[in-house]
């Protein structure tokens, strides 16, 4: 008897089984794996292999080397410590301006935009009453650093400096900051008014993936026109001497970036540069003149000659349209599914292969899935993982020979062939339980003989 309910519970356990194990498939973590606080930041850090590349001495006392595609550290000094931004405050303010708005639109500038700065902060002399486009705008506040105009754009943005200063906070969260708190628009020094390299470099990353924003902070130079107050135009440039080829710290490299400086923070400076296979993101802070320049060449020069950049798409030969295994005797190409976005980067130590490399699939927390690549351990970069689209895969096969049942596996997710053949493979066996159990069974009786 207990021999045929363990028989009769057997289908059952096979069913949970499979059932549990293509939950654990669905509930992947929803994450790149990203930190998320400083401690995980700084275990990060920690974890870069004994042979990554060690970058050289600096005197800032605060820095990151950030790869802008894959969002991989490559450098860190002192990169979660506590420190005031000063104006380079002013990526977030653009950032969320840019994104709230539109560039014809008009921005006024209010007595309170115009007249509660402290004396001797930077400014480009705008008046009470007037109005600038808010394409003009963003170049007055990314080139000159001018605050009255970031008042401005926090008022026509949000209504209030009040309200704007708490969208700063709630747009730093979601790009995943670790040590911010912004108090102002401006970067005017505030005790309660901080960040960290780490954050300024994540910040940058993603104000460098707006096309509108990338244009404005590559300027040089700009005109800001007559207004209906001003009669004269504007002429403005960057405060970033790597931008201004006049400038004995110019760098053909280099596209964009932001200054700041208070008493209390030293100066700032971020740097985005790119040399046809990186692009980079470099922030030092607290430096003395003329250090935040000269550290950011340092890292500059280490970074670009010790790294190079890379397309998983082209390099991992798990995916792509002529992997996989030829079962059931079907075109190869059905049965690979799945490809790599050919946009995905990482970024390897030179002399490192792309073989030195493991991967893992995850669910990233957008509900995309992503491979996650590693070298010893250390995150360098994450690929997106897409349904391949075979139609437009050249097979060398003609698919119109193909049989009409076997062309949707084209387009079908491979969980769900496996779960499919799973579902079916328990319904043979308890089809084939049932009917066991309802054998009649065959006994043989002794036969007695009579003495």
């Amino acid at each position: 008897m207990k021999a045929k309910r363990t028989r009769c519970c057997l289908p059952l356990f096979l069913i949970l089984f499979v059932l549990s194990g293509s939950y654990a498939l669905a509930a992947a973590p929803e994450t790149d794996g990203s930190p998320s606080s400083v401690s995980e930041v700084d275990a990060l850090i920690r974890s870069m292999p004994d042979d990554w590349p060690q970058g050289p001495e600096i005197t800032s006392p605060c820095a990151i080397v950030m790869d802008a595609d894959s969002g991989t550290i490559l450098y860190a000094k002192n990169a979660t410590r506590q420190h005031y931004p000063a104006s380079t405050t002013k990526i977030m303010t653009a950032l969320l301006a840019i994104e709230n708005g539109t560039l014809t639109d008009t921005v006024f500038f209010s007595n309170t935009a115009v007249n509660t700065l402290p004396p001797g902060s930077s400014h480009i002399a705008m008046k009470v009453g007037e109005e600038l486009s808010l394409q003009d705008c963003l170049y007055g506040l990314l080139l000159p650093s001018a605050n009255e105009v970031a008042n401005a754009l926090a008022e026509y943005t949000s209504g209030s400096i009040e309200a704007f200063v708490q969208q700063m906070n709630e747009r730093a969260a979601q790009i995943g900051t670790v040590q911010s708190h912004f108090s102002n628009p401006t970067g005017l020094h505030d005790d309660t008014h901080y960040t960290c390299a780490y954050d300024l470099a994540l910040i940058m990353r993603e104000c460098m993936q707006n096309s509108t924003f990338r244009t404005i902070d590559s300027a040089a130079t700009y005109i800001i026109p007559a207004t209906n107050k001003t009669e004269q135009p504007r002429p403005i440039g960057s405060t970033h001497n790597m931008l201004r080829s006049g400038s004995e710290y110019y760098d053909s490299r280099v596209t964009g970036g932001k200054t700041g400086w208070t008493q209390e923070s030293g100066r700032n400076l971020i740097t985005c540069a790119y040399n046809g296979s990186l692009h980079l993101i470099v922030v030092t802070l607290g430096a003395e003149t003329p250090y935040q320049y000269t550290d950011t060449e340092k890292l500059l020069d280490f970074a670009f000659e010790s790294f190079s950049g890379c397309s998983p798409a082209g390099q991992d030969s798990a995916y792509g349209a002529q992997t996989g295994a030829n079962l059931l005797n079907l075109p190869r190409t059905c049965l690979q599914l799945f490809t790599l976005d050919e946009d995905s980067r990482i970024v390897l130590p030179k002399g490192i292969s792309f073989d030195a490399l493991t991967s893992e699939t995850v669910s990233g927390a957008d509900g995309s899935t992503l491979v996650r690549y590693r070298y010893r351990g250390y995150p360098v970069g994450t690929a997106h993982l897409l349904n391949l689209d075979l139609s437009s895969v050249d097979t060398g096969t003609d698919d119109s020979l193909m049989p009409e049942d076997i062309r949707p596996l084209y387009h079908l997710n491979l969980w769900y062939v496996v779960l499919a053949a799973a579902a079916l493979l328990l319904l043979v066996l308890i089809i084939l339980q049932i009917r066991y159990s309802r054998r009649p069974k065959i006994t043989f009786r002794k036969k007695r003989f009579r003495k």
